[in-house]
């Protein structure tokens, strides 16, 4: 019998519902891998958006370059990348973006390859069969696209973006994290940075490449928490300009490339005539780690704010701007984030 669920997932911002059938909490492969480094490529979109990837296969089929997104936990791969004959069905999903796209698909499991390394048995990820508009944003990428031109943070672009999502957050149901099933029980994420190739994920670090990490633990609210507010930690967005000190969950996520809060009610706005300098801080008892934001015509808008009458506190997604100024740390186990400045 299928069991609905709802969890957040970003890719930007999301809020998907998955119908998935006899689910359990991934285990931690038996004979974990030693450390071991899997390559994270920097792409360049056409509408100068950074994103990540990673090569991926699926019982052997690839290279196929995955979106890589901190935000939310799982694989999921677009129909005709893998011949859907190929793998049972073991249930049925769909994902529901806050850009508007509803991803519809079924639930299956192969054997998922990362760099050198590999999960060893099936595990479960999902097919996308069909990308549609949800009715609140009916002129949403998937509308302007024809199917064969749309791909995942395509932004609307033709022939931009990915055929696939790697999840690797914290998350222990619904879909598994490869990595774990890849024998990972901790794992660090190093950004590629612009004119760089050292991007990679860490798999199992060692105890010198912990050196110099402040880690925070996940909170219990938190637990109850999916996708990237799974692993988020206490901060405040704050901008001198406008007296800005918006303070709440910060959630750390690869997959989304500005930053996104949502608020009980709205800051001021800011002058759009000059450059507008943020800083995310973040917490930890007397400590803290900032992190500088700066949006200019150059860069475009970063920072975005949506109103919401669900919180009486924010909730941050501070997208992938913490990444390009420190190394994260992710503890599957004992549900620790840690940041080490670069």
């Amino acid at each position: 019998m299928l069991a609905r669920c709802f969890l957040r997932k970003s890719l930007g911002l999301a809020l998907v519902a998955w119908f998935v059938a006899g689910l359990a909490p991934p285990s931690i492969a038996a004979n974990a891998p030693a450390r071991a480094e899997i390559p994270v490529k920097r792409v360049l979109m056409p509408n100068g958006i950074a994103r990540y990837t990673v090569d991926i296969t699926v019982n052997g089929i690839g290279p196929i370059p995955a979106l890589l997104d901190t935000g939310s936990t799982g694989l999921i791969v677009m129909a005709g990348v893998i011949e859907a004959k190929r793998f049972a069905k073991t249930g049925t999903f769909y994902d529901t973006f806050s850009s508007g796209e509803k991803m519809s698909g079924i639930m299956t499991q192969g054997r998922i390859g990362l760099g050198g390394l590999d999960t060893g048995v099936p595990i479960r990820f999902g097919s996308i069969q069909t990308v549609t508009c949800i009715a609140a944003r009916p002129k949403c990428s998937a509308a302007l696209l024809k199917p064969k031109d749309y791909a995942i943070a395509g932004d609307g672009i033709a022939g931009a973006g990915f055929k696939a999502i790697l999840g690797i957050g914290l998350d222990h149901f619904f879909l598994p994290n490869p990595l774990v099933g890849a024998g990972a029980n901790t794992w660090i994420v190093r950004l590629p940075q612009a004119g760089k190739s050292d991007g990679a994920i860490i798999i199992n670090p060692t105890l010198a490449d912990l050196d110099g990490f402040k880690r925070y633990p996940v909170s219990r609210e938190s637990f109850h928490q999916l996708g990237a507010f799974r692993a988020s930690v206490p901060g405040c967005l704050v901008s001198p300009a406008t007296g800005l000190n918006l303070c709440g969950q910060v959630a750390l996520d690869t997959g989304t490339p500005g930053v996104f809060a949502q608020v009980p009610d709205l800051p001021a706005a800011a002058s759009v005539h000059a450059p507008q300098r943020y800083s995310l801080n973040l917490f930890e008892g007397a400590g803290r780690l900032e992190i500088p934001i700066e949006e200019t015509w150059n860069t475009r808008r970063i920072v975005y704010f949506e109103r919401t009458t669900k919180t009486t506190t924010a909730a941050i997604n501070a997208g992938a701007a913490p990444y390009l100024s420190y190394l994260v740390f992710y503890d599957y186990r004992n549900n620790q984030v840690g940041l080490k400045p670069r």
